[in-house]
């Protein structure tokens, strides 16, 4: 609900894993949005560009939207990967810089500010004793995530 209008109804899962739009994307849990346009609109998947990351935005299906579209990209803290090496793939990928890193015991959340000055956020499992020893503040490090991971919000 959002001055008095619904945004949105289903499950807390469907809600947050399929956001209507960026209000509902926003209100449930912590997100990564970034703005973009469509590039190529296909059936079977779309692929969008954005100034914040130099690799494209590539989604494995297809949505309601036509190239050349703004829309949003949320991507949640926890499907981004995050490490030292470059991924194999030639998108959805970004480059940057641990800023800061939230430690919460069973995980930590790294921002990373990348060259175009978008700070994302990447959940961590903390699954060796001592956290900071794989991921530090100033590491060189990259993110990354699978085709199906985001959602594209044209609302």
């Amino acid at each position: 609900m959002d001055k008095g209008w619904i945004q949105q109804v289903g499950t807390p899962d469907e809600i947050y894993e399929q956001p209507a739009n960026r209000f509902a994307a926003e209100f449930i849990g912590s997100v990564n949005m970034v703005e973009a346009t469509i590039d190529e609109d296909e059936p079977d998947y779309v692929t969008l560009k954005t100034a914040a990351f130099e690799a494209p935005i590539h989604i494995g299906h297809g949505i309601t939207g036509f190239e050349g579209q703004a829309v949003s990209f949320a991507v949640r803290p926890e499907k981004l990967g995050i490490g030292k090496d470059e991924p194999g793939q030639p998108y959805n990928k970004a480059r940057g810089t641990i800023e800061d890193i939230a430690y919460f015991g069973s995980h930590s959340v790294y921002h990373v500010r990348l060259p175009s000055g978008v700070k994302l956020m990447a959940n961590f499992a903390n699954e060796k004793r001592w956290a900071s020893e794989g991921l530090t503040w100033g590491d060189a490090v990259w993110l990354w995530w699978d085709d199906n991971d985001g959602v594209v919000l044209t609302s």
